[in-house]
């Protein structure tokens, strides 16, 4: 939780404001889905689709640039076999592999790579069989700016209204 905890990022520069966060995870039964987003406005029809490219079945890490509305997002996707960590018939519930997406939406994209570091370790806890996302709300709540005069203040809801 120390990662969550500090405003500065590897480099030194403060960490970019946010509009919110988001996981996105491939259910075998119902497809793609968000599974958890703080604040609840970011759940936008599609996002499922943006952050888990077509053919992340296949790749074990990508990273992917998105759009919602006049917000732009990164999301790191992680892939894991699951031939090697859990029983056959738990891994062909799963066909084989578990895929999680966790993002961040904000105002402008280039920023957002900064807190790519932390989205790749908050994916490989969930992948893990995590469903705690008490760090993920943190680092929103850190980072979250809805004040409309500050030069990095989103308003989350003017922007995605315009979607």
């Amino acid at each position: 939780m120390a990662e969550a905890s500090s405003d500065i990022s590897a480099d030194g520069d403060s960490l970019p404001a946010i509009a919110g966060a988001f996981v996105a995870a491939f259910d075998t039964h119902v497809g793609n889905l968000v599974e958890w987003c703080r604040p609840a406005e970011l759940n936008r029809p599609g996002l499922e689709f943006k952050a888990i490219p077509s053919g992340a079945h296949d790749l074990d890490e990508d990273f992917v640039y998105l759009r919602c509305g006049r917000l732009f997002g990164l999301a790191v996707c992680v892939k894991r076999d699951l031939s090697l960590l859990a029983s056959p018939a738990a891994a062909a519930a799963e066909r084989g592999a578990r895929v999680r997406s966790v993002g961040v939406l904000g105002r402008r994209p280039g920023p957002l790579g900064r807190h790519a570091a932390f989205l790749r370790r908050q994916a490989d806890r969930l992948l893990d069989g995590g469903s705690d996302y008490s760090e993920l709300a943190a680092f929103v709540d850190e980072r979250r700016a809805d004040e409309p005069d500050g030069d990095d203040a989103i308003d989350a809801n003017a922007l995605l209204a315009s979607a």
